[in-house]
C-alpha cells in the first residue's frame, strides 16, 4: 500500500479525523486489501490515539 494523499481535520483538541487515499498492488485480492486496511487502522490508532476516525479509500 502506498499513500497517495492524506487529509486530517481537528474536530476537538483530542479528536482528529483522518482520510487516506491509498494505492494498492493490483494483484491483491479484496480480502487481502481489507486485511491491510484493518492493520493500518489498528496501527494508526495505537500510535496516535487522538485520531478517532480513519477513512481509507483506494485511489
Amino acid at each position: 500500500m502506498r499513500i497517495k494523499k492524506n487529509f486530517s481535520m481537528y474536530m476537538a483538541p483530542e479528536e482528529i479525523v483522518l482520510q487516506v487515499i491509498a494505492v494498492f498492488k493490483k494483484d491483491l485480492t479484496t480480502p487481502e486489501i481489507t486485511s491491510a486496511i484493518q492493520r493500518v487502522i489498528k496501527n494508526i490508532k495505537k500510535e496516535f490515539p487522538r485520531i478517532k476516525q480513519i477513512f481509507i479509500e483506494p485511489g
